[in-house]
């Protein structure tokens, strides 16, 4: 893709490096983080259908690397069903057969462990379920999330607690505290300690002294009296980061306070003497203590209607995930101040959710049927931001819940516009939601540098999380009503059609075969992520829209988390019976 374009410069640890800037928005810019002076190269890129079969390639052939798994799957059942819809996996056992007769007639010097460590990466990758590949897909995510943690062997130059977004250092080089990230991973890693899982206990204390610490840093975008808790990243030791980027990103702060709000509640209902000192360094009514909960929420109660950047650090303008994660902040903040008798406060957050929540009524688009993630941009507003603010937004009454009209309407809506965009996508053989799902269909970072953009693995476990929540949601309401909004996501399903209603009540096999429809096509949306993970389960930020080799960064903490909340989602539907 050629586009007219500026340059700026983003000064960092190793240079200076371009910083893309689109000429009908002088506000945008990539997020292609500044070079290092480390030397990483990007992991090997090997496919089950991979064909070069060159003796230098042998090593590659054989290790344990990031690969493309292209389904083949669909099933087995599927194949014998259907004869002539080979899949390229079963094409791949065939080839490999063949070439294993020609080379052991000719004697080859590629030796036959290559082939057989190729087959039996196919054969093995056909096999697995997804519940199977969970099983372990799951705990492996949270130990790579504590490795990306300090003192975690890929974070251990950090202050304690601090959250390396990924540990590749050059091309790109994420090896930073992003204030975003890190709260979404410590939101999975409080979870965890709250489940019993109390060893994490080291990290969010330490986690908690950073975030104090770099509220009260200086940096460019201001210091703690004047703006600088919107601060988007900082150097590992907790100093600033000074360069060029996109500045203020307003999400961070709210998303902390939800994190460590959470933390502090069942701190406090717990059992036990209770520290004092602890407990007034996360809370305090009183605004010159500066405590850290109340600094956050105090920082979104008066700045939320700032214009800033987006989470993919691109865009200044308002932004519906921001909204969204700010939202949930003001809600939940409001309940935490009540247990610190904070009753101005918690009225004064409230009535900024009231607002919060007029505002985001803006968002959605009638004409085109679905939400926009930006306001006034000359984008489709198609973005998978807009799946993640369902998931992390409001827990409960919610206007934009994962099971509301509007998000499934633009779930469809999103889910469509990359069917035939990627490559990869393509397939008569593949199931319905067998979807690769990208930032936004206009996306030129390609995970190094801009060309094209491609499906990220965080935000297909997006659309499996949002799909998965839905039917827990709709099961609570116990009925689901197509309406001319819904009517293109429901129709996925069945002859559904605008003014058709299933009840769990009036007709419960229908209700249930219906939702648990939609949780099999969020399991084929994860399905996209277990076929184009590592062979060791490894996730970096992206995989490739042609090929399916996994690019841009190594193991991605923001991948992992988001592993561990969609799969939560997805227990939690199972469990219903769906």
């Amino acid at each position: 893709m050629s586009r007219s374009r500026r340059t700026a410069s983003i000064q960092g640890t190793g240079g200076i490096r371009p910083l893309l800037l689109s000429p009908d928005n002088p506000n945008r810019i990539s997020r292609s983080p500044p070079g290092s002076s480390h030397s990483r190269s990007p992991p090997p890129k090997i496919s089950p259908w991979h064909t070069s079969w060159d003796n230098d390639d042998e090593a590659a052939l054989l290790s344990d690397s990031y690969k493309a798994r292209r389904s083949s799957r669909h099933s087995l059942a599927r194949i014998l069903a259907s004869p002539l819809a080979f899949s390229p996996k079963l094409v791949t056992l065939l080839i490999v057969s063949f070439l294993a007769v020609i080379m052991y007639i000719r004697q080859s010097s590629f030796t036959m462990a290559a082939v057989a460590a190729l087959w039996a990466t196919s054969a093995a990758a056909a096999g697995t379920t997804l519940d199977g590949w969970l099983n372990n897909e799951y705990p492996l995510a949270q130990t790579e999330i504590l490795r990306n943690i300090a003192p975690g062997d890929h974070a251990s130059d950090g202050a304690t607690g601090v959250v390396v977004a990924s540990p590749s250092t050059n091309h790109p080089n994420y090896y930073y505290q992003w204030v975003r990230d890190a709260a979404l991973t410590y939101q999975t890693v409080i979870d965890d300690y709250i489940a019993g899982k109390t060893s994490n206990d080291q990290q969010i204390r330490g986690y908690i002294d950073s975030s104090q610490t770099v509220q009260h840093v200086s940096n460019p975008s201001g210091d703690y009296y004047s703006g600088g808790l919107g601060e988007p990243k900082f150097y590992l030791n907790n100093t600033a980061f000074q360069g060029s980027w996109g500045r203020p990103q307003n999400d961070g702060p709210g998303l902390r306070a939800t994190a460590l709000g959470k933390y502090l509640t069942n701190y406090l209902a717990g059992s036990g003497s209770k520290d004092q000192n602890f407990i007034n360094k996360l809370y305090q009514g009183d605004l010159s203590k500066q405590s850290i909960i109340k600094s956050d929420l105090e920082y979104v109660a008066h700045h939320w209607q700032d214009q800033s950047f987006d989470l993919w650090e691109e865009v200044k303008g308002t932004h519906f995930f921001t909204l969204m994660v700010q939202l949930r902040s003001m809600v939940e903040g409001a309940t935490l101040a009540d247990k610190f008798n904070d009753g101005g406060a918690s009225s004064y957050y409230r009535q900024q959710a009231s607002s919060i929540t007029s505002q985001l009524q803006q968002f959605w688009n009638a004409q085109q049927n679905h939400l926009i993630e930006t306001l006034n941009t000359q984008r489709s507003g198609l973005d998978c931001a807009l799946l993640l603010g369902a998931i992390h937004g409001p827990t409960s009454g919610s206007p934009f819940s994962p099971g509301s009209d509007k998000i499934l309407a633009s779930h469809y809506a999103i889910q469509e516009s990359f069917r035939s965009l990627y490559k990869i996508n393509s397939g008569s053989s593949a199931p319905s939601g067998y979807v690769g799902i990208g930032r936004y269909p206009e996306d030129i970072y390609d995970g190094y540098d801009t060309s094209r953009g491609n499906p990220w693995y965080l935000c297909n476990a997006a659309a499996a999380e949002v799909l998965y929540s839905a039917v827990t949601e709709l099961d609570g309401a116990g009925s689901v009503k197509v309406t001319n909004v819904t009517s293109a996501f429901w129709s996925q399903f069945g002859s559904y059609k605008t003014g058709a209603q299933v009840s769990k009540s009036s007709n419960k096999q229908a209700f249930t075969t219906l939702l648990q429809s939609v949780r099999q096509h969020a399991d084929q949306l994860m399905q996209v992520v277990q076929d184009h993970a590592a062979n060791n389960g490894s996730l970096a930020e992206e995989f490739n829209r042609d090929n399916g080799y996994a690019q841009g960064a190594r193991d991605l903490t923001w991948s992992y988390a988001s592993i561990r909340t969609a799969t939560q989602a997805r227990n939690a539907a199972k469990a219903l019976g769906y």
